[in-house]
């Protein structure tokens, strides 16, 4: 009967364990205004990132990229990050007023789903990217955007430099 009661008790830690790690590897999405908002604060670029529920590339960034841990661990680290469905009605805070999610879409220019835009603390938008990237082609944007290289040098170039900027770093 101990030797039962303890191994419930150890499965139940262990449970509560898995759960809270789960939790650490999810993304912490906010509203749009609470992104600028923050953004402006923390002094943090912010992510948008803009999909369409009827969207199949959507659906695979979603599981193969944004749960990846690697690009979880960039995002949440280094960005304030917001999610905008295009098709939706649902308005966002933008500039002191309400405007649909559809809309500020339209105001990025954007033209399909899934969409990655960068924006600094400021609201100024730092890079659109559009279409499915998988984690190992997104890594190295969340490097260049989140660690400011994208102020001293266009993203070729950060490529090009490869080793030398780990070691500038």
């Amino acid at each position: 009967m101990v030797l039962r009661t303890t191994a419930v008790a150890i499965l139940l830690f262990l449970s509560a364990l898995f759960c809270e790690e789960a939790k650490k590897k999810s993304l912490e999405w906010v509203t749009f205004g609470k992104a600028l908002e923050t953004s402006k604060k923390d002094k943090k670029p912010i992510y948008v990132y803009l999909y369409g529920t009827y969207c199949g590339w959507c659906k695979k960034f979603n599981k193969e990229t944004l749960s990846d841990t690697t690009i979880i661990n960039k995002l949440s680290q280094h960005f304030v990050i917001t999610k905008l469905n295009t098709a939706s009605t649902e308005t966002q805070e933008f500039q002191g007023e309400q405007v649909s999610e559809r809309q500020i879409a339209t105001i990025f220019a954007v033209r399909g789903v899934p969409s990655n835009v960068f924006m600094d603390s400021l609201g100024t938008i730092i890079a659109k990217i559009p279409g499915y990237m998988p984690p190992d082609k997104f890594t190295p944007v969340l490097q260049y955007i989140g660690d400011g290289w994208y102020k001293d040098m266009t993203y070729q170039e950060y490529i090009d430099s490869g080793d030398k900027l780990k070691k500038k770093k």
